[in-house]
């Protein structure tokens, strides 16, 4: 059960999964690509950008290549926009909407990349032979947030959409597996080393928010930038919340099952995260003022990793239907 659990977090950490067919219905048998993972949908909520693992020739290895695509939120209009044949992923919207950018893993490197949404000038940012992974996209300025081992260590970096400007915000102790903007203001928030900090885009001020014996991992900010939603592993996964400046550390799922992957919905209500309480990982959407906690998916399949539209009234999921992976999408009101 131990190792089953582990598998799951680690499919909700990179969202990469086996898919049938994104949107597709349980008796779809298209089998002309292997694996789909990291929705995230436009800004207009009207379109979501993922990644496809398509199937080799025979001749070559059965491990898949992945692609980006991009579909209207119905499952229509889907195109692919990228054909290099190589391990790509965390595809990620520019605020503009003007752009994708995404991972490339490559020979022994890792760099970001830039693609026009109709799939022309490919772009490479960072250009170096070393590992660089996207973190979040601001919504205010054109600037993008990454970890990277350049300079012979980890650490923290913006740069603009060029990939100009580069600069170090902050050297690491480790892999920092999560960082975002804190919205309204110059700082970002970012996990290193099992704590939670926060610092500003100068790399001043730094602040541990999860100190002494309290950890915290993948924190996720509310719109107002007021509150961090993080989980916090303690024999199982709980999910916790705490004011910016990391007082008021709540738990809000304090059980004996795994509680993972919460997001945070656009106003700042309801966070949807999901639970295996009931046998299985299902969909569950908590409301933050009520504690409130209502099941979303109820079926035999393994639901994870929920994401919100940008109004925040529908989620976006990964699911495994007829022994394939697909992605879903809910209407929360019905």
């Amino acid at each position: 059960m131990k190792k089953y659990i582990f598998l799951l977090i680690i499919f909700s950490l990179f969202y990469l999964i086996n898919c049938d067919n994104i949107f597709s219905s349980d008796d779809d048998n298209t089998t002309d690509f292997l694996n789909c993972g990291s929705p995230r949908f436009s800004n207009d909520g009207q379109q979501i950008v993922y990644i496809k693992t398509l199937k080799k020739p025979s001749c070559m290895s059965n491990d898949g290549i992945n692609e980006i695509f991009i579909s209207d939120i119905d499952g229509s209009n889907t195109r692919q926009l990228t054909v290099q044949n190589g391990m790509l992923s965390q595809p990620m919207f520019s605020i503009n909407e003007l752009y994708v950018f995404y991972k490339y893993n490559k020979d022994t490197s890792t760099n970001i990349y830039r693609i026009n949404i109709d799939g022309g000038n490919i772009t490479n940012l960072t250009n170096n032979n070393f590992a660089n992974s996207i973190r979040d996209i601001s919504k205010k300025d054109n600037e993008i947030l990454f970890y990277s081992t350049r300079d012979d260590t980890t650490g923290i970096y913006i740069m603009d959409y060029e990939g100009e400007n580069v600069r170090c915000i902050k050297y690491t102790d480790g892999y920092v597996e999560h960082a975002k903007f804190i919205p309204n203001c110059d700082q970002i928030v970012f996990d290193d080393n099992s704590r939670i900090y926060r610092i500003d885009l100068d790399g001043s001020n730094l602040r541990c928010l999860t100190d002494g014996d309290d950890r915290g991992y993948y924190p996720e900010i509310s719109q107002l930038g007021s509150e961090i939603i993080y989980i916090v592993y303690d024999g199982d996964w709980d999910i916790y919340k705490m004011d910016i400046d990391g007082e008021n550390k709540i738990n809000l799922s304090e059980n004996d099952v795994v509680d993972f992957s919460p997001t945070i919905s656009p106003v700042g209500k309801n966070i949807a995260y999901y639970s295996d309480r009931d046998g299985n990982c299902e969909i569950y959407i908590m409301n933050l003022e009520s504690g409130k906690q209502t099941r979303l998916t109820n079926n035999e399949a393994d639901d994870l990793s929920p994401i919100f539209s940008p109004d925040g009234l529908k989620i976006a999921y990964i699911s495994e239907r007829n022994d394939n992976w697909c992605i879903k999408i809910l209407d929360i009101e019905n």
